[in-house]
């Protein structure tokens, strides 16, 4: 029963889904999502950046890598320019 509760506090505090919350739970990381499933979390990323976490930290909340968060980060901006 107590892993029920964990998996919700993660899946609130990560956004995640209740099925990433237990898998995070299980193994520490998150699966990888197909591409193109991550379109718009850009102002995520960049909310992330801005209370000091790392590329590497953020790619592991999303199961990706630290270029990866880079790269989206990097095309958010140039977007918006």
């Amino acid at each position: 029963m107590k892993e029920n509760y964990y998996a919700l506090a993660v899946s609130i505090l990560c956004k995640c889904t209740p099925e990433q919350a237990f898998e995070l739970l299980e193994t520490g990381k998150k699966k990888r999502a197909k591409r193109g499933t991550y379109l718009d979390v850009a102002p995520e990323l960049q909310k992330y950046r801005e209370q000091g976490l790392s590329y590497e930290a953020i790619g592991e909340l999303y199961g990706m890598s630290k270029d990866w968060v880079f790269a989206r980060l990097k095309r958010a901006r140039e977007k918006s320019a």
